[in-house]
This record gives structure tokens, sequence and C-alpha cells, in this order.
């Protein structure tokens, strides 16, 4: 976790549990892409209080949200900020899971081109890899995996000097090409 809540995984009951200051806490989430008060409120109600959401890291590869990097070091987490206070507004008891989505915005592929997974096409040709016409980076990229890391941990840093980071309890990285490591 990240704040003032203790967050951990633990057996209870023969099951692994997500305990919250030594509280079990059922792990009932409401995830979705799309921001409305109402589910929020309506989930909490009947006592599904972690929810996730998902946030960029620097960029986000369906482009449902707005740019986090918008140049080596300058970052705009205003999207972020929107979607946790939307979630605790409609339900103040929410707890937070991030679903970190680490992608490069534009303008840093067009500054490294050669950092994108390249695919082998049915007729025999060698493309680079693109997801909603955006770059798919290249898990072998060590300059990716540097600058990509550092938007994380800048993302992380900024998570917890929010007041609202007391209530995330964890983060998920979902990555690559088809977001799902």
């Amino acid at each position: 976790c990240l704040g003032e809540a203790k967050t951990e995984r633990r057996e209870y009951n023969g099951r692994p549990t997500v305990f919250v200051n030594g509280e079990p806490l059922p792990y009932f989430t409401y995830s979705c892409n799309m921001y409305y008060p109402g589910n929020y409120a309506m989930f909490g109600n009947a006592g599904t209080n972690p929810i996730g959401i998902e946030v960029p890291a620097g960029s986000h590869l369906s482009k449902l949200w707005e740019d986090t990097l918008l140049e080596p070091g300058v970052y705009d987490y205003s999207s972020i900020d929107e979607m946790v206070g939307i979630a605790l507004q409609s339900n103040p008891d929410a707890y937070i899971m991030l679903r970190i989505y680490p992608t490069m915005p534009s303008w840093w592929w067009q500054e490294n081109p050669d950092e994108q997974a390249m695919i082998l096409t049915d007729d025999g040709r060698i493309v680079p890899w693109e997801e909603n016409a955006l770059p798919a980076p290249s898990l072998a990229s060590d300059k990716w995996l540097e600058d990509q890391l550092q938007t994380v941990r800048d993302l992380i840093q900024y998570v917890k000097s929010q007041p609202w980071g007391s209530r995330v309890i964890g983060m998920h990285v979902a990555g690559g090409a088809t977001m799902e490591w």
C-alpha cells in the first residue's frame, strides 16, 4: 500500500485474501474503463469497496486517457486525479487498485523508432507491431525499459504525495501490446 492503509495478502479460511489494516477485505472489485459515479456508488452500497482504476504511466495504448508524460520529466496527472476523485466522491469507503498501463507517448516513439516490437508477417516481412495505430514496445529494449520504469517510479511518487494515496491498496502493472502482462 502507498499510504496509511497497510495492505497484505495472506491465507484466510483456506483462501488467499487481501487484508487492509489487519482486516480481511472481500475482494470483489468494480473496474471499468469508463468512470460513471453512479456505478461506484452502487457497487459501494452493495459492499464492493475495492475498485480498479486504469491509469497511464506515460501514455495509454487505447488512447482513452490523456498522456501523462508531456516531455522528459514533465507530467500532467490531472486525468488520474479526476478518475480517483470521481471514484472517492461516489464511494468514500473505496479502496483503490491502480491498474497501470506503461506505454510511451507518440513523441517518444518518434525519437526512438528502433525500440518497438517487430513481428513476422504471413508473407515473410518483418514489420513493426502496432496496436491501435501505436507502436508496441520491444520487451528486449533497454532504452524503453529504462525510460518506462522512470514513468512508473514517478507515478508512484506522485500517488504517494496525494491526499488520496492512503486509499490506494496496490498497483497492477498491465502492459505490452495487448495490455495483459
